[in-house]
């Protein structure tokens, strides 16, 4: 059929032919459109995740504080001597025996037997026993850390263990009476207890550093903050 017939074909039916501006032609001519002049999706969603990846990466490198947010010229310069002065077989020793106490103690809790769980938290109280010990050690570990990375705070061994020992209290305390009040074992304890116990904890340290300590340091409490 030719051109013409099939106008008036159409016009019979009540059909227009397609024109210019009609949704069919439009579409028509996006397809045929060459890929330059198309919107580039692809390119936005990956400058976005590359956004997004730059973000995470500054955020992750902001909680990296073991090294005060640089390395200092007196940080390498002290490397630089600890490698020159240590030999090897001593560093390989460090690599490996500074783990062997903590080890040790996670063997020797272990040892204590636990009962079924069903009896009760009363019945449990090795359970607590256990719970305590491990906590107070790891307490005793953070102060450690707070004092390496503060050069400005000294804190004795007997203090370091007074903070463990009120801070575990009350975070086996508060588990235990949440035990008793409710079920046991408590479901997320650890989660629920850690609050109580943190804000002991560095209420104790902020105590056992001392007013005078701080006034002396002005900057101290932004090491802390930072720290902590």
């Amino acid at each position: 059929m030719s051109g013409k017939k099939q106008i008036k074909v159409a016009a019979g039916l009540g059909l227009e032919e397609p024109g210019p501006n009609s949704p069919d032609h439009s579409s028509q001519n996006n397809r045929n459109l060459p890929e330059q002049h198309q919107p580039a999706k692809s390119d936005l969603v990956i400058r976005k995740l590359l956004n997004f990846g730059r973000k995470l990466a500054a955020g992750y490198n902001k909680l990296q504080i073991s090294h005060r947010g640089m390395y200092s010229i007196e940080r390498l310069h002290a490397y630089q001597a600890y490698c020159d002065k240590t030999s090897t077989v001593r560093a390989i020793a460090v690599c490996v025996l500074t783990p062997v106490p903590s080890l040790l103690a996670i063997v020797l809790i272990e040892c204590f037997p636990l009962r079924d769980p069903l009896l009760g938290w009363e019945a449990n109280y090795m359970f607590w026993i256990r719970f305590y010990i491990s906590g107070v050690l790891i307490c005793i570990g953070l102060t450690y850390q707070a004092t390496d990375m503060v050069d400005r705070v000294k804190i004795s061994l007997l203090q370091r263990l007074v903070m463990s020992i009120v801070a575990m209290s009350i975070y086996v305390g508060t588990v235990m009476l949440v035990s008793y009040l409710w079920i046991f074992p408590v479901p997320f304890g650890i989660v629920l207890g850690i609050g109580p116990c943190f804000a002991v904890f560095l209420t104790a340290l902020i105590v056992t550093i001392g007013p005078t300590t701080f006034k002396a340091n002005p900057g101290l409490g932004d090491e802390d903050e930072t720290q902590f």
